[in-house]
């Protein structure tokens, strides 16, 4: 923890000779990511965590500004309170320092790579990355470091195009500690293994949206 923080603290000092341009791409990320209207979707979730069994669903989810989201789905409860920017939808409502880290070859596009520094330390968020197709605006990966539910990456697929360019596929990738899922994630488990390692496991979500009805 200590090297990390010296790390954020070197960071945060080479910022202040310069003024990065990622503060610029970051508040045009935001821009595009609130100017998105009410919708419902149709979704397809698959859970991919070693030590549980559960079959993939399908449902529906009903998003309304600014980032309030409801999902209807039978038999299961999927919950994340907040759509797929909500982390980064987070960062507006407190200070932090946007860093440029250079370009990085990702699915075949030329992606700006910005590293995201909160100025509270007392904030949950430790440090954000994110990938951006600065030629369509597009959000393609962000990795984040909280304090309490460890890092965590979520990778965007853009195959169909849409009303307001959001994603068709997104892949949430996590930490299990200690056998303990996301405070977000809950479900009706077909089966659940007795005996479970202590640790550190990855776990991932894959969700994909079709049929878009924006209103």
């Amino acid at each position: 923890m200590k090297n990390l923080n010296l790390i954020i603290l070197l960071l945060i000092v080479q910022s202040s000779f310069a003024q990065s341009p990622a503060d610029e791409l970051l508040n045009n990320l935001l821009k595009k990511i609130n100017q998105t209207g009410k919708y419902q979707v149709d979704i397809n979730i698959q859970i991919d965590v070693k030590f549980i069994k559960i079959k993939n669903r399908t449902g529906k989810m009903f998003f309304t500004p600014p980032d309030s989201v409801r999902f209807k789905i039978d038999g299961f409860a999927f919950l994340p309170k907040k759509g797929f920017n909500s982390q980064l939808n987070s960062l507006k409502n407190q200070k932090v320092t946007a860093l440029s880290m250079g370009q990085e070859k990702l699915n075949g596009l030329n992606c700006e790579v910005i590293k995201v520094i909160p100025s509270d330390i007392g904030s949950e968020l430790v440090l954000a990355q994110i990938w951006l197709d600065p030629i369509k605006n597009r959000m393609i990966k962000m990795t984040t470091i909280t304090k309490s539910q460890g890092s965590s990456t979520i990778a965007f697929d853009y195959a169909v195009q849409n009303k307001y360019d959001l994603p068709s596929k997104m892949k949430v990738s996590f930490e299990i500690k200690n056998q303990k899922l996301p405070v977000s994630f809950t479900g009706d488990f077909e089966q659940i293994e007795d005996q479970i390692k202590p640790g550190v496991d990855q776990g991932s979500v894959i969700i994909t949206y079709s049929n878009f009805v924006f209103q």
